[in-house]
């Protein structure tokens, strides 16, 4: 379980920006824009020219990403890596140079393992890829900074500013998980678990039309937005969610459909900008990969994102050339207490083992030795309180050689 750049990294497959980067099927990335765009959600684009040699290609085709005619074989991976690494060795055929093939070889993983497929190896980081990349990818284009040249689809001014005052009104209890912020002012600052719930509950109200004297005036006033939007609630929620019945081959159908109306959405609406690797991922191999592996919801990377947040926590505010050692002490030291704690935690009925409060109490009870009150005149040189008082001239001989 990683994130694209990190099992890009660990599989030896290209990075997500390159043309070649999908390990899952002979669709190409394009070069548009600054930057590499995977198409062939509207339109069908050109597919199996990827790697001729090895899929014996005899001419080119058009379909749209997802079809299964585009699909790479679990063989047809094997033999591409299986070149990858021969060019890495630098044995491959003449003129051929690493990552021509996809990939630089094969993976640590695979040589250890020899028995796994590594298509259903590395799964979607949907947190990432959907919540992080697909989703938030539509609210920042539907909220974009107010300027005159904004495109007709985006939420206008007026909408905003209702969307805002929904969100001064909506409570949640305390079990529901972070409460809302308001995804105007404060959706730079979301993580996962804030993007998921906002798809599936706070936009019910904050998208809700509002009335503007006897008219009724749409948050997302453009019908290809909304559809989008829409479709997009569909897709987290199947993915996202654990239920039984979305493994039956109704469930599926049905977001196949959604996938194909939301990416063909982006691709008409948004432009080439917005087709990039997180929505092909998700197109090509979403389904697959539940059809393999099962429900995807039960695969998430929400645990990795709490070991993380619990590094984070124990190694910030300390400097360290050496963090993933402080880590490991840190973490070592935390174990043994738990240990001894479990082990030796009473004697004869009385607690043994606990904080520096419980086996001092007097030290937080006890009153202050010196006077905290600042009453101008601080004789004691005790005083913590207030602003200070600059010191006289015929102090600065006796204070200066003390700083220096």
């Amino acid at each position: 379980m990683a994130d694209l750049p990190a099992q890009n990294k660990m599989s030896k497959n290209l990075h997500w920006n390159n043309a070649l980067t999908c390990a899952h099927c002979t669709l190409n990335g394009t070069w548009l824009l600054g930057a590499t765009r995977f198409l062939g959600y509207r339109k069908p684009v050109v597919y199996g020219i990827k790697w001729p040699s090895i899929l014996q290609v005899s001419e080119p085709k058009t379909a749209l990403c997802g079809d299964a005619c585009t699909k790479l074989t679990p063989q047809a991976r094997a033999n591409a890596e299986g070149l990858g690494q021969c060019i890495a060795d630098g044995k491959g055929p003449p003129g051929m140079k690493e990552g021509d093939v996809g990939n630089k070889g094969i993976s640590m993983f695979k040589k250890m393992l020899p028995y796994i497929c590594p298509s259903n190896f590395w799964v979607i980081p949907f947190g990432h890829a959907l919540l992080l990349g697909i989703l938030q990818d539509f609210l920042e284009m539907m909220l974009p900074a107010l300027t005159g040249s904004m495109a007709d689809y985006c939420i206008k001014k007026e909408a905003r500013n209702v969307m805002i005052a929904r969100a001064a009104m909506i409570h949640s209890t305390i079990d529901f998980g972070r409460p809302y912020s308001d995804v105007v002012q404060k959706r730079g600052y979301w993580v996962m678990e804030e993007l998921l719930h906002f798809t599936e509950t706070w936009s019910v109200i904050i998208f809700q039309p509002y009335k503007k004297g006897s008219a009724i005036v749409p948050i997302l006033h453009d019908k290809d937005t909304v559809e989008m939007w829409q479709s997009s609630r569909v897709i987290v929620h199947h993915f996202m969610r654990s239920f039984a019945e979305h493994a039956s081959d109704a469930a599926c159908d049905k977001v196949a459909l959604h996938l194909r109306r939301y990416s063909s959405g982006v691709e008409k609406v948004f432009g080439p900008s917005q087709c990039n690797y997180n929505l092909h991922h998700v197109v090509c191999r979403a389904l697959d990969q539940q059809q393999a592996r099962g429900l995807t919801a039960e695969e998430l990377e929400f645990w990795v994102e709490n070991c993380i947040q619990l590094c984070k926590s124990t190694i910030k505010h300390r400097c360290s050339r050496e963090p993933e050692r402080l880590l490991v002490n840190s973490l070592l030291v935390r174990h043994a207490l738990a240990v001894v704690k479990r082990d030796h935690g009473y004697r004869d009925g009385q607690p043994y083992v606990g904080t520096f409060d419980q086996y001092i109490p007097e030290y937080r009870n006890a009153p202050l030795a010196v006077s905290v009150t600042d009453d101008g005149d601080d004789v004691t040189h005790t005083q913590l309180l207030g602003l200070g008082q600059d010191p006289a001239p015929e102090d600065w001989p006796v204070l200066l050689p003390s700083v220096q």
